[in-house]
């Protein structure tokens, strides 16, 4: 692919054979560097992918021994700590139903355990889970016994869905990984007065225990956003996406449907376009009710920055432009836009209750003015 250097060539071909469960090209290392190829599979977050591809191969035995340990060190760590986490969550699960709780894990468990070919290759930086704002007290009680904690402005339940999308996500630290509270399984722009996730959950087994996750559709258009939300900038996007669609069965007219309705639409198209491009052009297409307009389709590209995100080029969102981004670019009306802008650019007071509301603009315009130049390279 053009624009493509060795090392990421090689990313793209070693994640293409493990995804599709082919051989791994002997010569596919050819010109690589060793060390770039590993420090770039660990910035694009599938160095287990890589592994994997490698294991066994001339190619993994051509590598230094400092780089093979590295790969296989990310490989066996993963396949450790997924059925320890797993686990964790199956015991949080159980702590919440004895008081009447779900909670809805999100990405990365469900993932790793019902959509890679085996749960080590997907790695995790932090457990999201979803839940309802009215049993976010029994979740922060369970959490904070296990010995994690947040920083959070002291407000209302019914308050922290607007906070979330428009100050920050409620992230608890602790034991490892962070835990993620989402409210809204779609979180950008304000948040509708209830989630409809739980409608049409479906349940998987998780650590031996079954637990609500989004339905085929809406877990599939919420690794779309996410993958808009962090700037198409990580390969682990696209592969998530991919083996989303290979291991779910998607109904695309629900799927297109629900994309309109979030106005997700375009973000849907190119996420699973490029998905396609880079990893599996076997794949079918996007459904045809998401086709955008030729406006979209040779501005949205310009905006998003195609041909580096097919080149595997683009630096990692910067987060503090990430929860505007999302809605500002969507098909909403523009006068929901401005009023969501205002919102985030001027939050309630108490949402900002370690902070001040000049200091918290200025962060945001840092965030945004970061973002604008790292892509403009």
């Amino acid at each position: 692919m053009a624009g493509l250097t060795p090392e990421r060539h090689a990313l793209l071909a070693a994640a293409r054979a493990v995804l599709a469960g082919r051989a791994f090209a002997d010569d596919a290392l050819t010109g690589c560097d060793p060390a770039l190829l590993a420090a770039e599979a660990h910035r694009h977050q599938v160095a287990p992918l890589l592994w994997a591809a490698l294991a066994g191969t001339p190619a993994e035995a051509a590598l230094p021994p400092a780089v093979r340990d590295d790969l296989l060190l990310a490989h066996h760590r993963n396949g450790l700590r997924n059925p320890h986490l797993a686990r964790r969550l199956a015991e949080l699960a159980g702590r919440l139903a004895a008081r009447g709780v779900e909670a809805m894990p999100l990405k990365g468990l469900v993932l790793a355990f019902h959509a890679y070919p085996a749960p080590e290759l997907r790695g995790m930086g932090d457990l999201d889970l979803l839940v309802r704002e009215a049993d976010f007290p029994a979740l922060a009680e369970e959490l904070e016994r296990l010995g994690y904690a947040a920083r959070l402005p002291p407000l209302a339940s019914a308050e922290l869905p607007a906070y979330a999308q428009t100050v920050g996500q409620v992230r608890f630290t602790g034991p490892a990984p962070p835990v993620e509270v989402h409210f809204r399984l779609l979180n950008t722009g304000p948040p509708p007065p209830r989630e409809p996730a739980w409608d049409d959950a479906v349940r998987l087994k998780l650590g031996g225990t079954a637990m609500p996750v989004p339905s085929p559709e809406r877990c599939l258009l919420h690794l779309c956003l996410h993958a808009q939300q962090h700037g198409f900038a990580l390969l682990r996007l696209f592969a998530d996406l991919a083996v989303a669609r290979r291991a779910f069965a998607v109904d695309g007219d629900r799927f297109a449907d629900l994309a309109h309705r979030h106005h997700l639409g375009t973000t849907a198209w190119f996420a699973l376009a490029w998905s396609a491009e880079l990893l599996d052009p076997s794949a079918p297409p996007p459904p045809a009710a998401l086709a955008p307009g030729p406006l979209a389709r040779r501005l949205f590209p310009c905006l998003w920055r195609r041909r580096r995100v097919l080149a595997l080029d683009l630096p990692l969102a910067d987060p503090e432009a990430e929860l505007p981004r999302a809605y500002l670019l969507g098909g909403a009306p523009l006068a929901a836009k401005a009023r969501f802008l205002v919102g985030v650019a001027l939050p309630p007071r108490r949402y900002l209750a370690r902070t001040t509301r000049r200091r918290h603009l200025a962060r945001l315009l840092r965030g945004v003015g970061r973002a604008l130049f790292a892509g403009s390279r």
